[in-house]
């Protein structure tokens, strides 16, 4: 397809440093903080995810291997 995966300027997929999921934690932490307490439980849930998804959050917490994903 033409693209490479790694951490250099011109490779088009990066994968997420344990920085970065921190961060990407941090950032859904906060939206879950700002929506109602009297929505469901489903709809905390789908909220959630449509906003992971608009933000381009794919996992939250640290990678299975730990440090190693650095």
């Amino acid at each position: 397809m033409g693209a490479t995966p790694g951490l250099r300027e011109e490779d088009l997929f990066k994968p997420y440093t344990l920085e970065i999921r921190k961060s990407h934690g941090n950032k859904v932490n906060n939206f879950m903080h700002l929506l109602p307490s009297n929505l469901s439980e489903k709809n905390h849930h789908a909220r959630k995810l449509k906003f992971m998804t608009e933000s381009g959050i794919w996992q939250l917490g640290p990678a299975q291997i730990g440090i190693f994903a650095d």
